[in-house]
């Protein structure tokens, strides 16, 4: 599946920063989703706050403490940021 950054995309790379993630690992991560969204490591979900909204809101992780969050539109996974794993 593709991955494309949403349009806010240099407020999302100062979060990074501020977060500990360099750009390096972030994009390593968005190509390892490109490649395979399925792949174990990402563990690729449905956030359960957003069954019932429209675009529902997916995430897969970035590390153990960040998960990269976004919607699918058009065959395409729009990166709308990053958020706090929820499972601390």
């Amino acid at each position: 599946m593709k991955a494309r950054q949403a349009k806010n995309y240099k407020k999302f790379l100062i979060k990074l920063r501020h977060s500990g993630i360099s750009e390096r690992i972030f994009l390593s991560k968005v190509r390892m989703f490109e490649q395979n969204s399925r792949h174990p490591s990402l563990n690729f979900e449905l956030m359960q706050t957003t069954k019932n909204l429209n675009p529902q809101i997916w995430s897969f992780r970035l590390n153990r403490q960040w998960r990269i969050m976004g919607y699918k539109i058009e065959g395409e996974f729009q990166i709308t940021g990053i958020t706090k794993h929820y499972d601390e």
